[in-house]
């Protein structure tokens, strides 16, 4: 397992202005972008969707996401989706919490269980896609002033 911090996607490096054309992967796939107003899954329920929409519109804005993203970001809208769903139940319903043993232990439930590991996993996708405050920090956008206006590459980039 690499150790140190996740690489960075070329095209995030290229709208950042730290991109070096030394350090570029010249084998590096290219996919295409994201297309505008994707539509969620079918089975998705409704936090999913709501994630979806919501977030994938804000990322239409910036050009860094690509086709190939749809499907970690499928995976970090499902278990969203499941882990609003079943803190909502619990909520509504705190037997859903624990259960006695036959000794009189208290242990948690299995959707208490299978919330707490969504839970986990949702936290590495987010950062992944740097959804948490911490995450952003690590990532700045150039603004459409700071581009050289003879650069035609930047231009195509920003579009």
């Amino acid at each position: 397992m690499p150790v140190g911090r996740p690489r960075k996607p070329t095209a995030q490096k290229k709208l950042q202005g730290t991109n070096q054309k030394s350090r570029e992967n010249k084998k590096e796939p290219k996919f295409t972008e994201l297309k505008k107003g994707t539509s969620p899954p079918e089975y998705f329920n409704k936090y999913s969707k709501s994630m979806w929409i919501n977030l994938l519109a804000e990322w239409e804005k910036n050009p860094i996401t690509e086709v190939t993203d749809i499907f970690a970001f499928e995976m970090l809208c499902y278990t969203f989706g499941f882990w609003k769903d079943a803190a909502e139940r619990i909520s509504n319903n705190p037997m859903l919490m624990e259960v006695e043993t036959k000794g009189g232990a208290f242990i948690p439930t299995v959707l208490l269980q299978q919330m707490n590991k969504c839970y986990s996993l949702c936290e590495k996708l987010m950062a992944r896609f740097g959804l948490t405050p911490s995450d952003r920090t690590r990532i700045g956008l150039l603004k459409k002033e700071d581009i050289d206006p003879d650069d035609e590459k930047m231009k195509e980039l920003i579009k």
